[in-house]
């Protein structure tokens, strides 16, 4: 599986090390990724739920618009 291939799993770690922001898409189950992607302090987790689908993406760009100013 791709998700556990070697070089995807240096790629992973190269981008959750760098000082960019960076919004990832994960399948909120126990895994692997999700437990190396909680370790750095300055990570935010949103659940999407049918209640803040909507306003969900207009959040985010606030967050990433004050991480990059």
């Amino acid at each position: 599986m791709e998700l556990f291939s070697l070089e995807f799993v240096e790629a992973r770690k190269n981008v959750v090390e760098s000082n960019k922001p960076v919004v990832a898409i994960i399948h909120w189950k126990p895994n692997r990724i999700k437990k190396e992607l909680i370790a750095p302090e300055n990570t935010e987790f949103f659940e999407v739920t049918p209640q803040n689908r909507d306003s969900l993406g207009g959040i985010l760009a606030q967050k990433i618009t004050l991480l990059l100013s």
